[in-house]
């Protein structure tokens, strides 16, 4: 991520490098949480899913859909306005066992998971600007979705 400030902000966003609070809130800030090859990656991701302020944004598509090829762009782009979750892109054919025991007919299918239930889980139109309004208006306190898979942790960790 590109951050372009003045020299008032830089300075007001570089590390003391006294201490790790103020490191660890520099790095935070440069931190674009996405993730191509889920499995490659578990621990992270199951490290980063214990923090109940990260959200789970998840793509599940397939290499030969020409649809998902147009939208990794712009997920990826989302990815980089919602830094403090944590996006992953989930090739089906590649790790199915990400998806439980569940069929996707349609792409691009999103999951997002708060504290590892199901908010939303379900096939969109592949206009990047409706996912980003679906986060825009989820809370943590909106109603679970019953449908979709178990926790993204606990599969990520069982693959």
């Amino acid at each position: 991520m590109m951050i372009s400030q003045s020299a008032a902000e830089k300075q007001r966003l570089t590390p003391c490098g006294r201490c790790f609070s103020c490191l660890s809130a520099f790095f935070r800030l440069l931190l674009i949480m996405f993730i191509q090859n889920p499995s490659q990656h578990a621990s992270t991701i199951a490290n980063t899913l214990h923090n109940p302020n990260v959200w789970l944004i998840a793509c599940y598509c397939a290499q030969w859909c020409d649809t998902c090829k147009e939208y990794f762009e712009s997920f990826t782009e989302l990815s980089q306005r919602f830094p403090q979750h944590l996006f992953v892109w989930v090739d089906i054919e590649e790790e199915p066992e990400l998806l439980d025991d569940l069929d996707i007919e349609n792409f691009p299918t999103l999951l997002i998971q708060i504290e590892g239930k199901n908010h939303f889980f379900g096939t969109m139109l592949p206009y990047i600007s409706h996912l980003e309004r679906i986060l825009q208006n989820i809370r943590p306190d909106s109603p679970v979705q019953p449908d979709g898979p178990a926790s993204f942790s606990r599969l990520i960790q069982q693959a």
